[in-house]
């Protein structure tokens, strides 16, 4: 598969809100407190949030498994494909990976899990949801001072941006204009071009993505 690296300049654009969970994430915006104390505000509700729930259960209920890796992170349930994304944020690990959320059909999510030693993960709740795209594929995370941005595959549409700033990597907003490199298709299952699976970095003039083509 060939590679081709392209320069991008609107990365920078406005976001458009669309918080992923709401309910956990609002603690961020709506009272000033430290890290530690948001972060540990955060963790508590984070364990009660639905999706969370769900995977200890099913994690408790295959424990026995002995089919299951026990050393490498795996998915709470289903099917797990490719690792996306893993990057280190606030002191902690975090790794996305493609995900087929139970109830959603074939529909692929970025999973969310984080560690402080890359050997014990925690759940967190899906990270990245299909909206204008059919599923989320893979891609790669930038982590930047003050946000991380992640890009990826959006099947049916092309290559999306999408960025987090909170301290458990949240509330992810899709960028306005995705998708930032559109898919145009001919005709089924060809075109001028295809992109899939990008890698964003950021050099001294700018940000640069590496796209499968």
């Amino acid at each position: 598969m060939n590679r081709t690296i392209t320069r991008m300049a609107a990365v920078a654009l406005p976001l458009a809100a669309s918080a992923v969970c709401p309910d956990v994430c609002s603690v961020a915006a709506s009272r000033v407190a430290s890290a530690v104390e948001l972060s540990e505000d955060i963790l508590k509700r984070v364990e009660e949030y639905p999706h969370v729930v769900a995977c200890r259960k099913s994690r408790e209920a295959i424990a026995g498994n002995p089919y299951r890796p026990l050393y490498h992170m795996s998915a709470p349930d289903k099917l797990i494909h490719d690792p996306n994304g893993l990057c280190q944020w606030k002191g902690q690990y975090h790794l996305f990976y493609q995900y087929k959320m139970p109830g959603t059909g074939w529909l692929i999510h970025w999973g969310h899990a984080y560690s402080d030693d890359l050997l014990h993960w925690k759940d967190l709740p899906v990270a990245i949801k299909p909206t204008i795209e059919g599923s989320c594929f893979s891609g790669s995370t930038l982590v930047e001072k003050d946000r991380v941005i992640a890009m990826y595959h959006g099947t049916g549409r092309g290559n999306m941006i999408a960025t987090a700033s909170d301290p458990l990597l949240l509330d992810w907003k899709k960028h306005p204009n995705n998708p930032v490199m559109p898919a145009i298709h001919k005709g089924p299952n060809q075109g001028p071009y295809t992109v899939y699976d990008p890698c964003i970095w950021r050099e001294q003039d700018g940000y640069y993505y590496c796209r499968s083509r």
